[in-house]
């Protein structure tokens, strides 16, 4: 399930299904038309997605994670791996960049295999 805005009602979870692909088979831009991507912020990811804070708006990790967590640098947000860790100094793999709820919540799916909802939905 992944999360967007949607013409309809606001923040609508929302799974792609059969009927789905049916519709964008004969309309193409339906989706497009009525839904559009939720940018990514550093409260959601703490307060909606349970996200904890390692270092001040700068790294932050998920109890479910191994792959390491979230850097945020410059305001753009990165999935990485921790390469390196001492004392509470760690040296990060950034893996790639991302910027909407949706692609967070598929990379997250990827390395974990466990779905990352939205408190305010689940």
């Amino acid at each position: 399930m992944v999360n967007y805005h949607s013409s309809e009602d606001g923040l609508l979870p929302k799974t792609i299904d059969g009927q789905d692909i049916v519709i964008l088979e004969v309309h193409p831009n339906y989706f497009n038309d009525h839904h559009s991507p939720i940018p990514i912020t550093v409260e959601m990811l703490v307060e909606e997605l349970g996200y904890n804070c390692l270092n001040p708006h700068e790294y932050y990790y998920h109890e479910t994670a191994e792959y390491g967590g979230i850097k945020f640098h410059e305001g753009r947000f990165y999935l990485c791996f921790v390469s390196e860790k001492s004392k509470n100094e760690f040296t990060f793999s950034l893996i790639c960049e991302f910027t909407y709820l949706h692609e967070l919540q598929n990379l997250h799916y990827d390395f974990t295999r466990e779905m990352l909802t939205l408190k305010s939905k689940a």
